[in-house]
């Protein structure tokens, strides 16, 4: 009696875990959101034409965010939104704080990912 109790509860528990325990992550996609943020440090208002490498990381990471049903999916999207809409702006100013904005869009989802393994 007492084993079918001990194997039952090691059962329920391992299938707990799963509920509980976020998912773990691509390290390639950790290291992707990295690329991002140092690319946002390097892009300038001045000379839009060199983003596309940038916007190129952040498709990735917005399509494989949404596959997965990530919590950081919105935010992912939303820092591609807010992009485009910065590289589209004639604007110096509301570019320039469209980039910061981003910067910390991408620290949320670096803070988000950084403890999964």
């Amino acid at each position: 009696m007492k084993k079918i109790l001990v194997i039952s509860s090691v059962m329920f528990l391992s299938a707990c875990s799963t509920f509980v325990v976020p998912r773990s992550h691509d390290p390639v996609m950790f290291g992707y959101i990295v690329d991002v943020k140092v690319g946002l440090s390097k892009i300038s208002c001045d000379d839009k034409k060199v983003w596309q490498p940038l916007f190129d990381r952040i498709e990735t990471l917005k399509t494989y965010s949404a596959s997965r049903g990530d919590p950081q999916a919105d935010s992912i999207a939303k820092l591609e939104e807010a992009l485009n809409k910065a590289k589209t702006s004639e604007n110096r100013a509301f570019c320039e704080s469209a980039v910061r904005i981003s910067k910390t869009r991408t620290d949320v989802v670096i803070g988000a990912w950084k403890g999964r393994k």
